[in-house]
């Protein structure tokens, strides 16, 4: 919520610049145990807290819980329904907390977030893509994508034209068909400039926190915002671990709305 990068793509996004919201993508990848080492066995609980159901709710409350308050910053919007999945896949180790884990979040009109995260594969990292009817955002690449870009000059089309009457294949299954690969426009930068990889966001906390200190000042929303990311967490690691789908329970709902007006 302090981010530039953030803070840009949400004015984007509630002003429709990007259409409407259809959908949010979340994910969180890395290929790491979470194991720390451990001088003497009494310790290992202690020490390997994560890994334990008594201390940890694992990989939802570990990571999850800082992309799904993405979806309700985005939506001004709490999801009615969560169900979920998740598994010890890859860590053998003795752990009690899934490796693996995929969510889904059901808003009342049927839009949904999903969560997944597997420790045991880090291609391709973590990002939120908030997927509008115009538009792409991806908040943490710091980038925004248009579903239609301009057309390149006539000349090149002419040339771009010519090119593809003369070599393109034939296709025999019909105006139906169209490989959907994935879109290779690439985008342009939410602040203007590509973001540092080496700032962790460490700096801009510090000066929030400062900045709240000095002026007697929370920034917006930051309760409701934190209080919703924890307990939507904490409903999603419910559904796993009771593999059912669950409801939002209305006497854990904010005045949200109305505090985002």
């Amino acid at each position: 919520m302090f981010d530039p990068r953030y803070i840009k793509a949400m004015e984007m996004i509630h002003q429709g610049v990007i259409g409407e919201v259809a959908a949010i993508r979340a994910f969180w990848f890395r290929n790491h145990d979470w194991r720390r080492p451990v001088p003497s066995p009494e310790l290992e609980r202690h020490i390997n807290w994560r890994l334990y159901k008594e201390y940890s709710r694992g990989l939802m409350t570990e990571l999850a819980c800082h992309q799904l308050q993405i979806g309700t910053w985005a939506t001004r919007l709490i999801p009615d329904s969560v169900m979920g999945h998740g598994a010890i896949t890859h860590w053998k180790d003795g752990r009690e907390v899934e490796d693996n884990i995929s969510c889904i979040y059901i808003f009342e009109d049927g839009r949904k977030i999903t969560f997944d995260s597997v420790i045991s594969n880090k291609f391709y990292g973590l990002e939120e893509q908030i997927l509008g009817t115009k538009g792409t955002i991806e908040p943490e690449a710091g980038k925004y994508y248009f579903e239609d870009i301009p057309p390149a000059p006539g000349f090149l089309q002419l040339i771009n034209d010519m090119e593809h009457k003369i070599f393109d294949r034939v296709s025999f299954a019909g105006p139906s068909w169209a490989s959907e690969v994935a879109n290779k426009n690439k985008g342009q930068y939410l602040t203007g400039k590509r973001p540092d990889p080496l700032d962790d966001g460490t700096s801009l906390l510090l000066a929030a926190f400062a900045e709240a200190v000095i002026t007697e000042k929370q920034p917006p929303l930051i309760a409701e915002e934190a209080y919703y990311a924890t307990a939507l967490s904490l409903l999603g690691y419910q559904a796993i671990t009771e593999k059912r789908i669950l409801s939002f329970p209305d006497e854990y709902k904010l005045n949200y709305l109305n505090h985002k007006k």
